[in-house]
């Protein structure tokens, strides 16, 4: 497969870990992250210490959010098979956290979809509360008013009660 646009270390690193993923995303990060101090791209104490879990988080933002790079080298891969995506997982994999294990959604059941969509409706019930409650703060203030003029933490600890 030729590559679309020149990559820089991360989207190689992001790459790396988009090829050898298999549903176990702390395995895939720690690796990742040997691989980018074994290949001189970053080291050092910190990089040691925290290198693992900024994989995983940059391999969850990608998925998240991915750029044309990504998008084209999906579509070149399903372009040029003979059967579809469900009948051969390699083509695509789009892969979900249930349970705390990821999981390739064309291997899941109904039961399993509809579990995650249960968590997504109580994390959107749960963005809704947020919401309401820093409505309700900015609507109390003026324009170039910090919150600290208005609430104390009790008085914001209030407010939330009354959401």
């Amino acid at each position: 497969m030729k590559t679309l646009i020149k990559t820089s270390s991360l989207e190689e690193i992001l790459d790396f870990m988009e090829e050898g993923f298999d549903g176990d995303l702390d395995t895939i990060s720690k690796q990742a992250s040997q691989k980018a101090e074994a290949e001189g791209m970053i080291y050092g104490p910190l990089w040691e210490e925290i290198g693992s879990q900024t994989m995983k988080h940059l391999f969850k933002m990608r998925r998240l959010h991915p750029g044309r790079r990504s998008i084209s080298r999906l579509t070149e891969q399903q372009e040029n098979k003979d059967v579809p995506a469900y009948e051969n997982k390699n083509t695509m994999a789009w892969w979900v956290s249930l349970r705390g294990k990821w999981y390739n959604l064309l291997d899941l059941y109904k039961e399993d979809v509809e579990e995650l969509a249960s968590c997504y409706d109580k994390l959107a019930k749960t963005n809704g509360f947020e919401r309401d409650f820093y409505s309700k703060v900015a609507s109390k203030l003026e324009n170039g008013q910090p919150v600290g003029q208005i609430f104390d933490i009790e008085a914001l600890k209030e407010l939330r009660k009354e959401v």
